[in-house]
């Protein structure tokens, strides 16, 4: 995108984005920081801008940001931010800005992701986190944005090289509200009801423990229109038919490919349990680690 298009641009925002946007208290700090955020931007304001990331990073509320009507574009104008701001500094060749931004963003949001982390916050991250992530994308920042994914989950990853799972964790934190992947099995996925798919490994504990709970629960699941669908990575199939034979779902498989199954890369598996809740209309509701925090039963 060319720097005039990008100015036009960033002051279309700034006059038509949030001038309505006048309240008193907090929320009429953070249009104050939006609008100084977009002013850096216009008039290549670096130390404004600098100050600008810094309070989005280690001030910036979550909760008052929710209440932002325009919080979508504050935090797109902020990921912008990051390469625009290598451009003032004259950072050269193209490659050169992305790589720089990129370190300066994530050791800037590995922050913003602790902060928010140690308040409790943690849907309210993930939702803040996923419009970077898809902003980042935007800007072939990919790196980055599976940098972004990794610290929704409190797991800091090298920039220079994020690994299988943080990528895994990237392909989990968009597919919310996306469209379910098609799975390697001729299963349909829209169904009368949500449809609860569990991706496990039989000697995980953990995945016992959810699979006990799903086997206690089912008959009140199914009783609700809930369908359930389970998919393991065992590589064995006596291991798995020596569980699955008591689980009381008809529809369950295993891959032998395991962990690296097509399914489990789709679905953005990164640990298991994992379980992918699809809604009616065949989208992603979430990916969750327990029963309870899908939402579908309640657990005493």
């Amino acid at each position: 995108m060319k720097r005039s298009t990008v100015l036009v641009f960033l002051f279309g925002l700034f006059l038509g984005g949030c001038g309505s946007s006048r309240q008193g208290g907090e929320e009429a700090e953070v249009v104050r920081h939006y609008e100084c955020l977009l002013r850096a931007l216009a008039t290549d304001d670096s130390l404004t801008l600098r100050r600008e990331q810094h309070y989005v990073t280690d001030t910036l509320s979550s909760d008052v940001s929710f209440a932002f009507s325009h919080r979508h574009k504050y935090l797109y104008s902020w990921t912008d931010s990051y390469i625009f701001y290598n451009m003032m500094m004259k950072a050269g060749k193209a490659e050169v800005t992305t790589k720089l931004a990129t370190y300066r963003f994530c050791r800037d949001v590995k922050r913003l992701a602790a902060r928010m982390l140690d308040a409790g916050k943690e849907k309210q991250l993930e939702e803040m986190l996923r419009i970077v992530a898809t902003r980042l994308q935007e800007h072939g920042m990919n790196d980055a944005a599976a940098v972004t994914a990794a610290a929704v989950m409190g797991i800091d990853v090298d920039p220079a090289c994020p690994g299988d799972i943080a990528r895994r964790l990237l392909t989990r934190l968009l597919l919310a509200g996306k469209k379910a992947p098609r799975l390697s099995h001729t299963v349909p996925l829209v169904a009368s009801g949500p449809t609860l798919l569990l991706f496990y490994e039989t000697d995980c504990p953990n995945c016992e423990a959810v699979l006990r709970d799903l086997c206690g629960f089912y008959t009140t699941l199914k009783d609700r229109g809930v369908r359930v669908l389970s998919i393991a990575s065992d590589e064995d199939e006596h291991i798995f038919s020596s569980r699955a034979a008591s689980l009381p779902w008809t529809e369950k498989w295993y891959d032998s490919r395991g962990f690296y199954s097509p399914d489990f890369e789709n679905y953005g598996v990164a640990s298991t349990p994992t379980l992918v809740v699809v809604n009616p209309d065949g989208r992603i509701a979430g990916s969750y680690h327990t029963l309870e925090e899908t939402g579908l039963i309640s657990i005493p």
